[in-house]
């Protein structure tokens, strides 16, 4: 019983870390570097992330931080620009736009 407790609760930790997408993250949506020439630049936005188990959930979650952040701005759109990974940390960046779809 305690083992089962200790993974449910170990499970849920580690569920808890990740960041969520916002309702207005949600609505922005990744464009090319072309799109975003016929809209208003918002600015630059960059997230960092390493608290996934694996590389590929960073990058996941470093992507939603920067959805959120675009929104943030203003943003309903989002072309990224760049992204890195340094063990199993990732960094994703990428410019906002303010586009009429």
């Amino acid at each position: 019983m305690k083992k089962f407790v200790l993974l449910i609760f170990a499970s849920t930790v580690g569920v808890s870390c990740y960041t969520m997408i916002t309702t207005e993250g949600s609505k922005v949506k990744l464009i090319s570097e072309y799109q975003g020439s016929t809209c208003e630049f918002v600015g630059v936005v960059t997230a960092y992330s390493q608290v996934g188990p694996t590389t590929g959930h960073n990058a996941e979650n470093a992507r939603v931080q920067v959805r959120n952040k675009a929104a943030d701005l203003g943003g309903n759109a989002l072309h990224i620009i760049g992204t890195s990974t340094n063990g199993r940390a990732s960094t994703v960046t990428g410019k906002a736009f303010s586009c009429e779809f």
